[in-house]
């Protein structure tokens, strides 16, 4: 059963547009969201290639909306997401590993402060630094 069937509610039968050339952004970003929605469930209102035109359009524009990012792989079958990149997160994650370097360097330093130390009295013949 299709979105459009049901309560008497007819489907879109027809999209009225300008060439794809001459159409602003939003008239292209709405009838993709259009075209796409009737696609899925099953009585689209564009051919393929006219989706592909209205997409490859919105690519040469930027949109966020046919934005694809790869999620996961299995087997060479990709999955896309629209989820980004979590830049707080990633500076998160690399103020935690540069804490752990720079704990672990106190600690080598503290370790080997005597040695240090010691070498430096034995090779400048008692010199305090």
């Amino acid at each position: 059963m299709g979105m459009w069937d049901g309560l008497g509610i007819e489907g879109p039968s027809c999209l009225r547009l300008p060439p794809l050339e001459q159409c602003t952004l939003q008239d292209l970003e709405a009838t993709y969201a259009q075209a796409k929605n009737t696609y899925f469930s099953g009585q689209p209102v564009v051919s393929d290639a006219m989706f592909d035109q209205v997409e490859k359009r919105l690519r040469f524009f930027g949109s966020d909306v046919v934005r694809k990012y790869s999620r996961c792989s299995r087997r060479d079958m990709r999955v896309y997401s629209d989820a980004g990149a979590d830049y707080g997160q990633m500076r998160a994650l690399a103020g935690t590993w540069l804490a752990f370097l720079v704990l672990g360097l106190v600690l080598v330093g503290v370790d080997f402060h005597d040695a240090i130390r010691g070498g430096l009295f034995g090779s400048f013949g008692g010199v305090n630094f």
